[in-house]
């Protein structure tokens, strides 16, 4: 919910930096197909980004290795293989 709240709250104030037309990729859910958007070229790093490690704290690691334990046992749901 939070990164669902996030997306929303940048779509709103950042609209014309944060994301552009054709840039989301389409996925649908029935044949499993995925329509990739606009990809940025490597040099063209945002302020956001400039300056900052690409390294994960552990504690982030950590919080991904439960979300991926959850998501291959008791959270998996039907459709998800035919994204991966």
């Amino acid at each position: 919910m939070a990164c669902c709240t996030l997306h929303k709250f940048l779509c709103r104030k950042r609209q014309h930096q944060y994301i552009f037309s054709g840039s989301a990729d389409q996925e649908n859910i029935e044949d499993g197909t995925i329509e990739l958007g606009e990809r940025p070229l490597p040099n063209t790093l945002t302020d956001l980004e400039i300056g900052h490690s690409r390294n994960s704290r552990q504690n982030a690691k950590d919080v991904r290795d439960l979300y991926v334990d959850y998501f291959s046992n008791d959270g998996v749901v039907s459709w998800q293989n035919k994204f991966i």
